[in-house]
Parts: structure tokens; C-alpha cells; sequence
């Protein structure tokens, strides 16, 4: 039997609530869609870029949006929202986890400049 590479590539990064926290929870996941620039206007005829990123994980961490994650190559992101996928599980699982252990998080992400350095 040979066992073939599905081409996921699964990055390291760690979670942050807030931009203060001193304390951030690592976890893994796959990049979806890397980089790609939108445009927001911030004021009347000020347009901003934005260094956009879709990323998935089955951590189970309390995400929230405004939170904050850091790659593992340190680029900074801003959690702009965040879309809960469930897999089918059968009713035994269910049963004995509550909860549908197969669910994955898609998290959508606005880079961030850091000046503060703060994370």
C-alpha cells in the first residue's frame, strides 16, 4: 500500500485574545487561501490595502473575532471572522462526546502592522 501526500501543509502559529495578552496558545493549521489585497476606504478618498488570509484548524481554542494570531514566521493577523464547518458523525459518537468532535474552524484574517509590538 502506498500512502500519498493529500498536499496539506499544516503552519504552526499561536492565538491571542487580546493585543496585551502576555500569554498566547499554540496551535496548527492549514492555509486555505495565502495571501491576497483588498481595498477598504478608511476616510473619504483614503484607501487602504489589506493583507487578507483564510486559514483552517480543528483546534479547539476559544477563538473570537478581534483576537489576535501570529505565524510561526511572525506575520500578525487580526481575526475578521470565523465560519464553523461540522462534519456528518454518526449518533454513538455524539453520544459519548456531546459535542461533534470532527468540526473544523475557518478563520478569516486581516494582517496587521504591529508598531506597538505588544504580540
Amino acid at each position: 500500500m502506498i500512502f500519498r501526500n493529500q498536499g496539506f501543509q499544516f503552519v504552526d502559529g499561536t492565538y491571542y485574545e487580546k493585543k496585551t495578552s502576555q500569554q498566547g496558545e499554540p496551535f496548527r493549521f492549514e492555509i486555505l487561501v495565502d495571501k491576497r489585497n483588498s481595498y477598504g476606504q478608511i476616510i473619504n478618498n483614503l484607501i487602504a490595502t489589506q493583507g487578507r488570509v483564510t486559514i483552517k484548524t480543528n483546534y479547539a481554542l476559544d477563538f473570537k473575532i478581534g483576537g489576535y494570531v501570529v505565524f510561526k514566521n511572525g506575520r500578525k493577523f487580526l481575526i475578521s471572522d470565523i465560519v464553523k464547518m461540522e462534519q456528518e458523525v454518526n449518533p454513538q459518537t455524539l453520544y459519548w462526546f456531546k459535542e461533534n468532535p470532527n468540526t473544523d474552524l475557518v478563520l478569516s484574517l486581516v494582517e496587521v502592522e504591529n508598531v506597538e509590538e505588544k504580540i
